[in-house]
């Protein structure tokens, strides 16, 4: 028998990526984006548990920002796209776009970008 990957059904969405955010050291200054170590690079947690108490719950999130957007990023074309940069980015909790939606995306990853 052949092994198939379940194709996902009309009514199934991609889970929402969570952003998690990270309280900044400096007083005033606003939350930043939280990048996580994978679960094979710390398998007992301990290097997590020492990291995660500036991350903020939603519920703080949302009482310092508002709400948490849905953040994006771009690689661009000049580059090789190495999946650890593809994979960190996706554990954040950022969406890829296209590099020519200059407002949409926070982080680029690629050259100087050109005036």
């Amino acid at each position: 028998a052949a092994l198939c990957a379940r194709l996902p059904a009309a009514g199934d969405r991609p889970a929402k990526r969570e952003i998690a955010l990270l309280a900044s050291a400096f007083e005033g200054w606003p939350p930043v984006v939280y990048f996580p170590l994978p679960p094979w690079a710390d398998p007992m947690g301990e290097a997590t548990g020492k990291r995660t108490h500036r991350v903020l719950s939603g519920v703080e999130a949302e009482a310092i920002c508002g709400s948490v957007p849905r953040m994006y990023y771009a690689h661009g074309k000049e580059n090789h796209e190495y999946n650890a940069v593809i994979n960190t980015m996706r554990l954040a909790g950022l969406s890829r776009c296209a590099p020519t939606a200059g407002k949409k995306w926070c982080v680029f990853w690629g050259g100087a970008i050109k005036p």
